[in-house]
This record gives structure tokens, sequence and C-alpha cells, in this order.
């Protein structure tokens, strides 16, 4: 007999449990999972430079594979994932998981805009995600922080129910800085740039766009 009881209590519980049995033994959700269930344990970590406050950033982005089920009658693929940050974990109530679909959308769309899940916590449980043709997904974690911070690291904990399920980080382009004058105009447009994207590979760009004055920027007033 199994009791996995799941709570939500920020300021703590507390569970009493009466048996007739003699041992009761209290294991972890991941014990449970590895134990029971012969889910597999897998980590990543990632490395972030110091970030702006206020500002977009881009701190992790990875591509995973659903595959295929070999047999009709072979289970789904389940995952658990949970995303930690070791240095500050008050960073994390300010980021948030994009599960991005690879394949193409109905009008053959294949930029990151097509099919995006966007989840507002950390920890997911029980994922279910549908095999794509071998298009993969990215799992994408963003935020925008409240203060300005140090260099730190993302640890990525996931447990899945088929061993071939692997994280793979994707590297970033270094980041480049355009600046241009501003003239304004009676239509008020501040700049008008021409975007060129591959018409075959999925295409994902971060952009801050910021004014400044003599050297100095803006306020957020």
């Amino acid at each position: 007999m199994w009791l996995k009881p799941e709570f939500n209590c920020p300021q703590g519980a507390t569970l009493w449990i009466a048996s007739t049995f003699r041992k009761i033994k209290i294991v972890s959700k991941v014990d449970y999972l590895q134990e029971q269930k012969q889910y597999h344990l897998k980590q990543v970590t990632s490395d972030f430079l110091p970030m702006q406050q206020g500002k977009y950033q881009l701190l992790g982005k990875y591509e995973f594979q659903i595959p295929e089920k070999e047999k009709e009658d072979e289970a789904d693929t389940i995952l658990h994932i949970k995303v930690d940050c070791p240095s500050d974990k008050y960073l994390l109530d300010f980021m948030r998981i994009k599960i991005v679909d690879r394949s193409a959308g109905p009008d053959g769309d294949k930029t990151e805009t097509a099919k995006v899940t966007l989840i507002n916590h950390l920890s997911l449980s029980n994922l279910h995600l549908p095999p794509n043709g071998g298009a993969g997904y990215f799992l994408i974690v963003e935020g925008a922080m409240p203060y300005n911070t140090n260099e730190g690291q993302l640890v990525i904990d996931t447990l899945c129910n088929k061993d071939s399920f692997n994280l793979n980080e994707v590297v970033q382009c270094e980041p480049c800085e355009y600046v241009d004058a501003y003239v304004p105009t009676k239509y008020g447009i501040i700049f008008k740039e021409k975007l060129i994207i591959s018409p075959t590979d999925h295409t994902a760009a971060t952009m801050n766009i910021k004014l400044l004055k003599n050297g100095t920027e803006f306020d957020h007033h």
C-alpha cells in the first residue's frame, strides 16, 4: 500500500499517519519514482552571466525529444522537471518555463511563436508531451530579475520513465549591440529595421531595446 500526498503549504503542514503495519517507510518523491516506478534521474547544469535589473533574460535553452512508441502497449513518456538556482533561490520567483513544440505550425511556420506553452512555476509533475515526428521540443528558462545579480548557475533535474530522455543545452550566439540616432518624425516611428531569418530552421532571438539620452538610459517613467 502506498500513500502519496501532495501539499502546497508555504507556511508548513503536519501529517499524522496511523497504521496497523509494523513498519512505515517515508521516502521522497524522487526515491519513490526511482525505486518503485523505475524512473531515471538526470541532471543538467548551466552557468549564466550577471543580469541587469528589470531586463528580460534568457537563462537557459535546452532541446529534447519525445520518442515514438515502439509497441502499441508501450507506456507514454512521463516527465518531471524541477529548476533550481542554488546561488540565489529568491530569483526563482522571477523566472518561468517556456516549452516550444518545434514541429511546423498550420501554415508551415517554423518560428518559435507557433506552438508555445508558458508555465509560471519551475516544478512540473506528470508532464505528458506527444511525439511530434522527430521535430522535438525546446525547454526555455527565462525571466526578469528584481535587482542586478552576480553570475550564477541553473540546475535542472529531470525524472522520466524512459532512459533515452536527455536535455541537451543549446549554445547561444554571442550578443551584439546596434546603436542608431533617433530622429523624431510626425508618425512617431523610433526605428524600423528588417530582420532576416532562416526559411528552414527554427529561429530564436532575444532583443533588449532601450532609449539613451547623452549616453544615459531613460528611467522606466
